[in-house]
């Protein structure tokens, strides 16, 4: 799925460094995985403004970190985003490479 992200999306996303544990709680079984090979099925934009600013306060330490997303693998090492994509979608606009995942048996 092409996005087209809004300018104010890019904006307040720019503003979250690639500092990934300070968004996400560190779980053993977690993969670093490039944004590029995750495949979102939706995007909900309230959703996406929510995570912007959810992240912003775990970054500074006023609210939980998230979970990693969870995702479903793919044929050629992709993976289906299941849970956590308007947090991918934040990380795209932010411009990040990596983000951490949980992959889910099928």
């Amino acid at each position: 799925m092409q996005i087209d992200l809004p300018r104010e999306v890019i904006a307040a996303a720019s503003e979250l460094s690639e500092d990934t544990w300070r968004y996400f709680n560190r779980v053993d079984d977690a993969l670093m995985l490039d944004v590029g090979n995750l495949v979102q099925h939706h995007v909900r934009w309230d959703g996406v403004e929510r995570a912007i600013g959810l992240m912003r306060d775990a970054y500074e330490g006023r609210t939980k970190r998230r979970a990693p997303l969870t995702v479903r693998a793919l044929e050629g090492g992709r993976y289906c985003v299941l849970d956590g994509n308007s947090t991918l979608t934040v990380a795209i606009a932010a411009g990040w490479s990596v983000v951490p995942c949980l992959p889910k048996a099928v």
